[in-house]
């Protein structure tokens, strides 16, 4: 533990040595006018934002001198900047605003350096298509965890921002710094949702034409070239059995008649995107991007054609146990809208199982959908375990859209499971 402490040390003063001695070399560097040659330029802004990252990840500060040298570094070379020399300023920036969220420095500079960081990420992002970190991201990712993942709860936003419908290419950057988090954070979450209607499960389904990348990765499942469903809207359709082709094959001294499929319905097998595939449009879990990020400053980059208004978010989320017994409001049965004025008694059947139609195990808590008019009930429990793992949320008798917080106890389906229980003692 103590040769533990020692290196963590020892790692704090080196990256503060080499982010100042990067400070001292690119103040230099604009004094002797060194910093007008490309090269000059690009190499002082990679070295100062590496070690400005380096110490940000580390929780380290520059002495104060040193701060007021960085700020007139920024400046200067944002005055000098071209339109070839952009990439290398925003590698610089990037940091720089992760600064700024820290503290680095005072309340008046950090308007200027973040207009700055602004202005240069024009080139990168559609930002006249995007509301940054927008005041409701909080309620509107409370909204959907409590609706469709309710075995996770929020615990930190690091990064949030909607974007309109229409293609378009957006950059949102965050940071982490060792130590600076609780405990309890310990995954990261990518959730994509659409704003449009959040009533059903379709909200959480990604857009088929946009890519998720993080630091330049892929984010798995969130790629165009996933969003192809294996799977048919039919078993087979007509139309490839039509294509069948009619071959002679030589074998043996005798003429073979063989039935060849037609080259629409080969591409269909090989999990080529063909006549009779759809696009996979499903509702998606959130993607874990713990194994993708690292401590410093971290960029989420999306691109492509949106055919909505959605939300980006990146949380630290926990897995979480629903409770036992579940708190849930009771079930209203429907009225019948209409009844003969003649009649006294209205007689009424139906059959229900004592089994879950999800697990064919007995039910232990009988619930449905709040608009569900059945008669039969499925488990609670089943049923949030099977979302948890495939979020389609939709009723596994009548099909219709239920989220969670539109689930409801039958408590008249406890009353006749409970009267059954007995008499299985009585009986048996």
């Amino acid at each position: 533990m103590a040769e533990f402490n020692r290196r963590s040390t020892y790692l704090k003063e080196s990256s503060k040595n080499l982010l100042e001695e990067s400070i001292e070399q690119a103040s230099a560097y604009i004094q002797t006018g060194d910093i007008d040659d490309s090269g000059v330029y690009s190499q002082t802004c990679m070295n100062l934002g590496s070690t400005i990252d380096s110490a940000i990840a580390l929780n380290e500060v520059p002495s104060s001198s040193h701060l007021i040298q960085l700020l007139l570094i920024v400046k200067e070379v944002y005055r000098r900047r071209t339109e070839l020399l952009q990439p290398s300023l925003m590698l610089l920036m990037l940091p720089i605003k992760a600064a700024c969220r820290i503290g680095w420095f005072p309340d008046g500079d950090i308007d200027d350096l973040l207009l700055m960081a602004k202005e240069v990420s024009f080139g990168f992002s559609n930002t006249d298509k995007m509301n940054i970190e927008p005041s409701d991201s909080n309620s509107y990712l409370s909204n959907i965890v409590s609706r469709f993942y309710p075995k996770m709860e929020v615990e930190k936003i690091l990064a949030s921002f909607d974007v309109e419908a229409g293609y378009g290419t957006f950059v949102a950057d965050f940071h982490i710094s060792k130590g600076t988090l609780p405990r309890q954070c310990r995954d990261l979450w990518l959730v994509v949702a659409r704003m449009d209607n959040m009533e059903t499960a379709s909200c959480i389904a990604s857009p088929s034409d946009v890519d998720f990348l993080v630091n330049g990765s892929h984010v798995p499942g969130r790629i165009r070239s996933d969003m192809v469903c294996q799977v048919l809207t039919k078993p087979f359709s007509k139309s490839f059995f039509k294509g069948k082709e009619t071959k002679w094959r030589e074998g043996k001294g005798k003429r073979k008649k063989e039935h060849v499929l037609s080259e629409p319905f080969r591409r269909e097998r090989k999990g080529i995107r063909g006549k009779g595939w759809v696009p996979g449009k499903g509702p998606q879990l959130p993607s874990n991007l713990t194994k993708m990020i690292h401590y410093g400053v971290n960029l989420l980059q999306v691109v492509g054609d949106f055919d909505g208004r959605y939300m980006i978010v990146v949380a630290f989320m926990n897995m979480i146990s629903p409770l036992d017994p579940p708190q849930l409001l009771d079930y209203v049965h429907q009225m019948a809208s209409e009844v003969d004025s003649e009649c006294d008694v209205i007689e009424t059947s139906s059959r229900i199982s004592l089994h879950c139609p999800i697990s064919r195990h007995r039910i232990r808590t009988p619930v449905k959908g709040h608009l569900c008019k059945h008669p039969q009930c499925f488990d609670y429990g089943n049923f949030i375990e099977v979302n948890s793992r495939k979020p389609t949320w939709k009723c596994p008798v009548c099909t219709k859209p239920v989220c969670n917080i539109d689930i409801r106890i039958d408590q008249d389906f406890v009353k006749v499971s409970t009267i059954y229980i007995y008499i299985c003692i009585i009986l048996f």
